[in-house]
């Protein structure tokens, strides 16, 4: 009986460091579970910081605007964007930018527009800080949102100033070229009819030359 009870202690004593064992194990194993969970949360968050980054530093380099918005409210911009329009970037984030760029004649363009995902480019007019009046050429799309409520829109905005001068220049060197081209088939036109009156003053004067010659 003695011995049985002896084993039974053994036993209880043994299954009690067996336990304690186990338990130090799950705690290890739940901690390194916890900080692998944290690692990985970490390493997704250093990832997302690292693409954001690159995102702005490539917007920031083009010479197009970029604007991120949901119906008009600015979501974020980049540097090129505030530069084009004279304000700074910080003035234009939270901001209504629809009335504030454009000038209310597109208005219901724009609003179609993002509506429909119209997805071309269109040209329409912008407003400086100074409130001066410029062409711009947009190219815009819908990107999807959780929130149905939101429509957000990624728009790139281009000055185009430069082109439209071009553009203006060559149509009145087209005008020039076309007034030419008429003036000059005018003189051709002129240069035909004297031609056909030398010809048939010729002809008199032959006739008239050979009468006489008759005559006499």
């Amino acid at each position: 009986l003695k011995k049985s009870k002896d084993k039974i202690i053994i036993e209880i004593e043994r299954n009690k460091k067996n336990f304690l064992i186990t338990s130090v194990l799950l705690e290890q194993n739940s901690k390194l579970t916890v900080y692998h969970d944290i690692s990985q949360i970490k390493k997704a968050e250093k990832a997302l910081i690292s693409s954001e980054k690159r995102f702005k530093q490539l917007s920031n380099l083009t010479f197009e605007g970029i604007l991120i918005h949901d119906k008009g409210i600015a979501i974020d911009l980049n540097l090129s964007l505030a530069s084009i329009f004279g304000y700074s970037r910080d003035e234009l984030l939270g901001q209504n930018v629809i009335p504030l760029l454009i000038p209310a004649k597109y208005h219901n363009l724009i609003s179609e527009n993002i509506i429909k995902n119209h997805a071309l480019p269109y040209d329409v007019e912008g407003i400086r800080k100074d409130g001066s009046v410029f062409p711009l050429e947009l190219e815009a799309r819908n990107i999807e949102s959780d929130d149905k409520s939101k429509i957000i829109r990624v728009t790139a905005i281009r000055d185009i100033t430069q082109r439209k001068k071009a553009e203006q220049k060559l149509l009145k060197q087209n005008q020039e070229y076309a007034s030419l081209n008429e003036e000059y088939k005018t003189q051709n036109i002129e240069l035909i009819i004297a031609k056909e009156k030398a010809e048939e003053s010729d002809k008199l004067k032959s006739a008239f030359l050979a009468n006489m010659s008759h005559e006499i």
